[in-house]
């Protein structure tokens, strides 16, 4: 005999058209207000986006290595990883989510961050990562 009940979910979401309005985020100083930007993607089916980030450094080659914060050697990019996630649950369809310069409750710098996005729906598929590149003010 066959086997019943419903076939297992293996498809994963697909996450796509990540942008991000205004590309810069504010934040609140003095008499200043913060300005949050709005982060728009599209989904294929109902999901729950997790947005990382990365700070994005400026640094130096040393042997094959990018290294951040040296003097010498040709110039390179380099990324610090941060603590802290943004979470949104997402339907199928366009989305948003509002990034206030703070992933989870830890507040960001000034600077520019590498933002990277994955869908993951209810059955823990989860998507190809989309990054975007961020600045904070």
């Amino acid at each position: 005999g066959t086997p019943g009940g419903p076939a297992k979910d293996t498809t994963a979401p697909r996450l796509s058209k990540l942008t991000a309005k205004p590309a810069v985020a504010t934040r609140a100083r003095g008499k200043r207000k913060a300005k949050a930007a709005t982060l728009r993607f599209s989904l294929s089916e109902a999901a729950t986006v997790t947005f990382t980030g990365e700070q994005v450094l400026a640094g130096r080659t040393s042997g094959k290595r990018c290294v951040a914060g040296r003097k010498t050697g040709k110039a390179c990019i380099t990324y610090k990883k941060l603590g802290g996630s943004l979470r949104v649950n997402g339907k199928a369809g366009s989305g948003t989510a509002s990034f206030a310069a703070k992933l989870g409750t830890k507040k960001l710098g000034a600077g520019r961050y590498r933002l990277t996005a994955v869908a993951i729906d209810a059955a823990g598929n989860r998507s190809a990562p989309v990054t975007i590149v961020v600045t904070v003010r």
